[in-house]
């Protein structure tokens, strides 16, 4: 299924799903909810993912690309890309569909949320986003692996402005050459904010940003210096 596919398929899968299975007073009740391709994702609070992390009860789903997994990524989590993982020999695939999933980002949310959605649409039973993201699990010193110490990461700030008609639809950016990418929704006055963990891109690097109504190759240094309108 490719992105916008995914984006504009219907039917929700409400919150209480989840919940439902779960004791009448379990916190995951009270998890802030998103709605990303027709599905509603729970996401968890980083204390409660850790505990979880603690007590080998969890999977963690890094849910970026190879370039910036490979920079740093939680201790023994897998890479499964927004949103569909990957085509063939995904490391999700061979989950049970019982198996409590946790899907992270550093947007800090965007991509956790498209993957999570995904994969309750594939059926699986008991799947969160990281509420916070991967920047304040690093941060509080939890477990993390890096596969390569030459590369960085650096967050960037784009903020833009598509037609208000598009509000709830995607915005996309990517940097072609390794395909990071970072996604974020159109607010209902058209506004919208890109912060965008990449790894060893430089000001001259060429970015490619899709909005609903306009499409452009520009500069990092170009997209971050003013208000992106197309």
């Amino acid at each position: 299924m490719n992105r916008r596919t995914f984006l504009a398929a219907g039917g929700v899968v409400a919150a209480g799903t989840v919940a439902g299975c779960l004791s009448d007073d379990d916190p995951t009740a009270d998890y802030r909810t998103e709605t990303w391709g027709g599905e509603e994702v729970q996401f968890a609070p980083l204390e409660h993912v850790h505990e979880w992390y603690e007590d080998d009860a969890v999977e963690l789903v890094d849910t970026r690309s190879q370039r910036q997994y490979a920079e740093g990524h939680v201790a023994g989590a897998v890479l499964s890309p927004a949103p569909d993982g990957f085509e063939e020999d995904d490391p999700v695939a061979s989950w049970p569909t019982d198996t409590r999933i946790v899907t992270y980002c550093t947007c800090p949310t965007s991509l956790a949320g498209l993957r999570a959605a995904a994969l309750i649409g594939d059926g699986y039973e008991e799947v969160y986003g990281l509420e916070e993201g991967f920047d304040p699990w690093r941060e509080n010193g939890y477990p993390v692996e890096t596969a390569d110490e030459s590369v960085s990461l650096e967050t960037y700030v784009i903020r833009g402005r598509s037609d208000p008609v598009h509000a709830g639809e995607y915005v996309f950016l990517t940097e072609p050459a390794t395909d990071q990418r970072e996604i974020s929704p159109v607010q209902d006055d058209g506004s919208y904010l890109l912060e965008a963990g990449f790894v060893d891109v430089s000001p001259a690097t060429r970015l490619e940003l899709e909005a609903p109504d306009y499409a452009l190759e520009a500069t990092l240094a170009e997209l971050t210096s003013g208000v992106v309108t197309g």
